[in-house]
């Protein structure tokens, strides 16, 4: 059974790595970017005019106009809208190489959970609602009833708290419900919310009005969404370096130097450098386990949990499991339960186009080291090179 779930998996990760294209549909909109007869001289004009452009470093753009030439930047956002331009600012579009990843392994997509007025609307016929739903942008169990009504204004609110999650923010975002929110109107927010809204105020994605209050009731404009998206585009992008190069080898007892593979990454999102630590996609570093390892070097189970926003590698002695902004890594020859010998990532994980970035080297934190065995990075080359355990020892 093992055996067959690790061929699975081998196949799922290898088939992943095909990166595949969609065109953004224009529907309704307008093929003409950003020249807009509404926003001249609009407090978002420069937001509008780059999300409708080159946003993207790849020439994709995530918002559009109306064929009238005008962007109605006064305009309620609705929910499925929103979602459809959060998930395509943050690269979860659907059938790609993340989309078919995140399907085969979200915990949303064995749970049976489902929204239940989504047949046949727009937003599930392009494939977002499944984009959206497998990553954890929106879960069933925020809507009473798991009726998503598509077409109802998003609020400031429901914005803040897709947000969070689209930046990995969700584990912060839980630990931090106590904390102090400087609006007037805080008590209107529910308890269990207030750290989301903690955590979009600390990443500079909301801000409150003149009169010090949040209104997270009040519904939000096309350019107050694209105001928003942008900002957590430039908390989400910090130190995004596509120079940087990745290799992996064989890091075992029982090969011979010469022996080992050296195996160059196919990253599926760019490498990061932030405070001299560089983030590297966990996916990226499973996918490679197939390549280096017979059996997949030993990986028996793999789980995005997309509510606690954790990815789980498990085999028969090793658990990795890391969530952003919480990343363990456990060891025990005798269960797979948590251990005496588990050890915690001194550095928090974070989310970059819908991928776990997890911290595999700094100068300045030796203790990655116990998780990440003798690292290798040139500066000068921007060459990392980062040794892998097998999961289990290969039977000789």
């Amino acid at each position: 059974m093992i055996g067959k779930l690790k061929r699975s998996l081998c196949f799922t990760l290898i088939a992943a790595l095909a990166l595949s294209t969609i065109i953004f549909p224009a529907s309704a909109f307008s093929e003409n970017p950003y020249d807009f007869s509404d926003t001249k001289g609009h407090w978002a004009e420069e937001e509008i005019r780059l999300a409708s452009c080159n946003r993207h470093t790849n020439g994709d753009r995530w918002v559009n106009g109306y064929p009238d030439g005008t962007f109605r930047p006064g305009a309620q956002v609705s929910r499925a809208e929103f979602v459809k331009m959060l998930a395509a600012a943050t690269y979860l579009y659907p059938y790609t190489d993340t989309a078919k990843f995140l399907h085969e392994f979200s915990s949303y997509a064995k749970s049976g959970e489902m929204l239940t007025d989504m047949d046949g609307h727009w937003l599930t016929k392009e494939g977002w609602t499944q984009a959206a739903l497998d990553f954890g942008l929106i879960l069933p169990s925020d809507y009473p009833g798991g009726a998503f009504l598509p077409s109802q204004p998003a609020t400031r609110l429901e914005a803040a708290v897709m947000i969070v999650r689209a930046l990995g923010l969700v584990y912060p975002a839980q630990q931090s419900t106590q904390e102090e929110l400087p609006f007037t109107d805080a008590a209107a927010i529910p308890q269990e919310l207030r750290g989301y809204v903690f955590q979009a105020v600390k990443a500079g994605v909301l801000e409150g009005y003149p009169d010090n209050t949040f209104g997270g009731s009040k519904t939000i404009t096309r350019a107050e969404a694209v105001a928003m998206i942008f900002r957590a585009l430039d908390y989400m992008e910090q130190g995004i370096d596509r120079e940087i190069k990745v290799f992996v080898t064989e890091s075992s007892d029982y090969l011979p130097e010469n022996e080992k593979q050296r195996i160059k990454l196919n990253l599926s999102v760019p490498a990061q450098v932030i405070d001299g630590t560089i983030y590297v996609s966990l996916r990226d570093i499973f996918a490679s386990y197939f390549e280096l390892y017979r059996d997949g070097g030993g990986i028996s189970k793999m789980i995005w949990d997309v509510e606690q926003q954790q990815l789980t590698m498990d085999s028969l002695v090793y658990i990795l499991m890391a969530g952003a902004g919480d990343v363990r890594y456990e060891y025990s020859p005798y269960t797979t339960e948590l251990s005496q010998w588990s050890k915690k990532f001194p550095l928090p994980a974070r989310m970059l186009y819908g991928s776990l970035m997890v911290p595999v080297y700094t100068s300045d934190t030796p203790s990655i080291t116990d998780i990440w065995w003798n690292t290798q990075w040139d500066e000068m080359t921007k060459i990392l090179v980062l040794p892998l355990v097998p999961m289990i020892t290969p039977s000789s």
